[in-house]
């Protein structure tokens, strides 16, 4: 039996934390979100994560565990297709001051406890969770070596 053709799409959502603040992107409407975006071709996860945390939040990363993996199908224009998001934890590399100049990927970057990402206005609440779980210690898996 053949399969279906199917569309994917793969995105990263990185979470850095340094002393118990979460590094947060401003987005263009204004909203703050985890640095997040789509992933190359050909890139890999650890580069993607990289590139993300650097252009969106302006600090440099060492990509650490993954902390979650999502899929959702939906209905595409050439038929159904696949949406994937990695959710990776990284660490700050070198200097720790956030993007302060707006361009095409954010507006600018900061640093946030988790009671004062609850008060901002966020492009989804999804990130509480994450952000959440992370705070309480949830399991991580190791990447692969590669990155």
């Amino acid at each position: 039996m053949p399969g279906t053709p199917a569309d994917a799409f793969f995105y990263v959502m990185v979470v850095v934390e340094h002393e118990g603040r979460f590094l947060m992107v401003q987005e263009h409407d204004h909203s703050w979100f985890l640095p997040a975006g789509a992933i190359e071709p050909p890139e890999d996860l650890g580069s993607a994560v990289m590139r993300e945390a650097w252009q969106e939040g302006g600090v440099m990363v060492k990509p650490l565990s993954l902390l979650k993996v999502e899929y959702r199908w939906y209905p595409g224009e050439r038929g159904i297709t696949a949406w994937w998001r990695f959710t990776v934890r990284a660490q700050a590399k070198g200097e720790l001051e956030g993007k302060q100049q707006p361009d095409a990927y954010s507006l600018k970057a900061a640093w946030f406890t988790m009671r004062e990402i609850e008060s901002l206005k966020l492009r989804s609440d999804e990130i509480l969770d994450v952000l959440r779980d992370v705070s309480r210690g949830a399991p991580e898996l190791p990447l692969p070596m590669s990155v």
